[in-house]
């Protein structure tokens, strides 16, 4: 069975940032992570419970959340029912997300 993906407001404003950044030093590299970011976003449709608990995320906002890897950043997102919720998309070396940061 597939799941429904669906990126908050937040994840989608993380995207944006990054993708500014990166073309603002390479837009053909900014380009390629973006397509990669999106693909691997999309893959959560299947099977989203094995990618492995964000055990800090998971502890601040009081309910199971987990991550995914794009390179060196992390896809945090939740599940509810059929529907994964795409919370946030950090770089690997930026501070773990508190509650007050995932809403």
């Amino acid at each position: 069975m597939n799941f429904q993906v669906e990126l908050t407001e937040r994840a989608q404003r993380d995207i944006d940032e990054a993708f500014a950044w990166l073309v603002s030093r390479s837009p053909a590299a900014a380009a390629q992570w973006h397509e990669e970011l999106l693909a691997t976003i999309g893959r959560l449709e299947m099977l989203p419970e094995r990618c492995r608990i964000a055990a800090q995320e998971s502890a601040a906002y009081r309910r199971e959340v987990r991550q995914l890897l794009c390179g060196v950043y992390r896809v945090l997102f939740t599940i509810e029912g059929r529907t994964v919720y795409v919370l946030a998309v950090r770089h690997g070396r930026r501070r773990y997300l508190t509650a007050e940061d995932l809403g």
